[in-house]
């Protein structure tokens, strides 16, 4: 058995690397260049590539602001910071629409069963 502050220290360590990995979407302050079909058509792209379709899991930073992770697989992609999780995820999968040649790429190469 291993000392808890060790297992902890590990799972502590893991997450931070899972978090490095993620990208941040810019800023966006402009609420008119938010496509609000984005995470649809992300979605179907997904689809289309034989992905699950993303996942947003939202957390609070202070009483104006949320930033929301989309996840692929359980993978976190992207994270984007909003007044409003619904913008939040829309900024998100806009991100991953506008680099979508990158994240596929990148995505796949850890999907399982890819080559």
């Amino acid at each position: 058995a291993y000392p808890q502050g060790l297992v902890n220290q590990d799972y502590q360590r893991q997450l931070q690397q899972a978090s490095d990995s993620v990208f941040e979407c810019p800023l966006v302050t402009d609420e008119a260049a938010i496509d609000t079909s984005s995470k649809e058509k992300l979605n179907q792209l997904l689809i289309k590539s034989r992905i699950n379709p993303a996942e947003y899991k939202t957390d609070k930073l202070n009483n104006s602001d949320v930033q929301v992770t989309c996840y692929l697989d359980n993978v976190p992609i992207a994270k984007a910071l909003s007044t409003n999780k619904k913008k939040a995820g829309q900024i998100c999968a806009q991100f991953i629409l506008n680099h979508w040649n990158f994240f596929h790429d990148r995505f796949s190469k850890f999907k399982p069963g890819s080559n």
